[in-house]
């Protein structure tokens, strides 16, 4: 059974926790995930290092994402280049976590994530520069999920386990 757009409701942390939303109980394939959205993510929405947003399915935590801003270098792919001439990087929303609840595989929350990220970062490119949206993946399965959904890699990201990726705001609004 899949879940809907219309079923999730979309909470910032400091939202979710005033409104008692428990997130104690969140798992996800990924112990580093896990661990993050319960052990740093508060620290870092108190810092502004990332904003933190938590999909809630029947009042569980069904999945969450954290946004910050980030460019990428304008030679780091030649599609990048092609984006500007006046600068030498591309502004762009930095997806830096994202999970799912494991319990919740296969029932369309990933892509409900990735079309809420993809509506927020055509709003903020409306009112601030922003061009593309980028990730990072840890896998070569989350790869190719990125890939079938339009993200290209950048090829020359030398962190270890990690492929950065982007797509361009422009073909999302035109396809």
């Amino acid at each position: 059974m899949s879940i809907s757009h219309s079923d999730i409701q979309v909470y910032s942390q400091s939202r979710a926790l005033e409104n008692l939303i428990n997130f104690s109980d969140f798992s996800c394939e990924n112990d580093q995930l896990t661990n993050y959205l319960l052990n740093t993510a508060q620290k870092d929405e108190n810092e502004n290092i990332g904003k933190i947003f938590l999909f809630v399915y029947k009042k569980k935590v069904v999945g969450f994402i954290t946004l910050a801003m980030s460019q990428l270098g304008r030679f780091e792919h030649q599609r990048l280049s092609n984006l500007t001439t006046t600068r030498d990087y591309v502004p762009g929303l930095l997806v830096g976590h994202i999970a799912r609840h494991i319990e919740y595989k296969g029932k369309g929350i990933g892509t409900i994530m990735r079309d809420w990220v993809i509506k927020q970062a055509l709003f903020l490119s409306k009112y601030t520069g922003c061009r593309i949206i980028i990730l990072q993946a840890f896998d070569d399965s989350i790869v190719e999920i990125y890939k079938k959904w339009g993200f290209i890699s950048v090829n020359d990201f030398e962190e270890s386990g990690r492929r950065k990726m982007f797509i361009d705001l422009a073909w999302l609004e035109n396809n």
